[in-house]
């Protein structure tokens, strides 16, 4: 039994800088600290992130409404370095920000990471971080511990030694940057519960604080969608992509705006833009796809299509609108396959059957055409256009 003073900090990247703020007091107060920054990702990196968990005895979970997001993806980086935490035995210590419970996440506490709420975290009020800090050192840390220490491989030790150079060299944190973050975490909930309002303001006082604030930019773009306010999005996204040009998503969602204003030239150019920074974006092909029939470039927007099925055989939506680029070319029986493919992946998908009738109904299929317009009544009793269309395939019977 003794005193360990090896700790690694695990964090999801919207609590950057309250992560950043634990790292620099522990360092300050002799702790011997893993924090890996955002920029760096080259090499074995997962791999190194892994070892150096083996290797430090502490355990630091940053604990926020956001960081749990993503904890149902098996790939998830914060998700797989909790199970090697848990796995190798680490004394595990939740600490707790922005209103963070338990019991509002347990949907996301899957797996081995069900066993988290057991541990005995501790809450960090941003008002009070210093001497709430101070307590956890003491009650938390400095304690005598058994635990097994497996120093990291040499060939690995190398990106390890600069991810740590990294972390040193980041700025002194602001506390303003924590309270941004604050209302930031609040915003994101609000959000969430659909308190859109709300929600808004929170971002607004977030980049008040903090002007380059993108994240803050980039999710009240979402919540401004959500309120079909299209221009104010597109301008909430132009910010994000001003401060980070290289931003994919900014500019799939800001073409997505655009698309909504019907200003398809331009969105299609922002989803050329996301495709060039990212080529395996399939949400974008798919989306530039859709723009690009709605201008009747067919055979372009198939291509698109083709090309997000190859990146993802199993999403039922690249299938629909293959489909319903096929129709209008009058390409009805290969767009029928594409429907039926989409309705295999989504036995629920409603406008898949009503646009498999209204083909179906083309090739003078009356009888199939009625079959598939019930079945989308049947998924969606107040779908008025299959109601219309089902009375008038029922007379072409008659």
């Amino acid at each position: 039994m003794a005193k360990q003073n090896t700790v690694f900090i695990s964090y999801r990247r919207t609590n950057t800088w309250t992560a950043q703020a634990v790292y620099q007091y522990l360092s300050a107060n002799g702790y011997d600290v893993f924090f890996d920054v955002e920029s760096i990702r080259t090499g074995d990196w997962l791999e190194t992130i892994l070892s150096q968990i083996k290797a430090r005895a502490h355990f630091i979970i940053i604990l926020t409404p956001s960081a749990v997001e993503r904890f149902k993806e098996p790939n998830d980086v914060m998700r797989l370095e909790i199970e090697t935490a848990v796995d190798e035995q680490r004394n595990i210590i939740p600490l707790i920000f922005d209103g963070f419970e338990f019991s509002s996440v347990e949907y996301a506490l899957v797996g081995k990471l069900a066993v988290i709420p057991k541990y005995n975290g501790l809450e960090i009020p941003a008002k009070y971080f210093k001497s709430a800090m101070q307590d956890f050192c003491e009650n938390k840390l400095d304690i005598d511990t058994n635990i097994i220490i497996h120093p990291s491989p040499p060939e690995l030790m190398k990106q390890a030694e600069i991810i740590q150079q990294a972390s040193k060299a980041q700025p002194p944190i602001d506390p303003i940057q924590i309270q941004a973050e604050k209302l930031y975490e609040e915003g994101r909930n609000l959000s969430r519960n659909s308190t859109y309002e709300e929600a808004i303001e929170k971002f607004d006082q977030a980049i008040k604080l903090m002007p380059s604030y993108t994240r803050a930019y980039y999710n009240r773009g979402h919540v401004k969608i959500n309120q079909k306010q299209y221009s104010n999005a597109i301008d909430d996204y132009s910010k994000v992509i001003d401060f980070t040009p290289t931003h994919a998503r900014a500019y799939y969602n800001r073409g997505c705006a655009k698309y909504d204003l019907t200003n398809y030239k331009s969105a299609i150019e922002d989803f050329d833009t996301a495709i060039g920074l990212n080529p395996n974006y399939v949400s974008a092909y798919c989306a530039r796809g859709i723009a690009r029939a709605k201008q009747k470039q067919y055979h372009k927007a198939i291509e698109d299509f083709d090309t997000a099925i190859d990146l993802n055989p199993n999403l039922p939506l690249i299938y629909y609108n293959r489909g319903n680029a096929l129709a209008d070319q009058k390409e009805y029986r290969i767009a029928i396959r594409d429907y039926s493919k989409a309705i295999d992946l989504k036995p629920s998908y409603a406008t898949a059957y009503h646009n498999r009738g209204v083909t179906k109904k083309n090739l003078k299929d009356y009888d199939g055409a009625i079959r598939d317009y019930e079945k989308a009544l049947e998924l969606d009793p107040n779908y008025e256009r299959a109601k219309k269309k089902l009375e008038l395939a029922k007379k072409m019977l008659q």
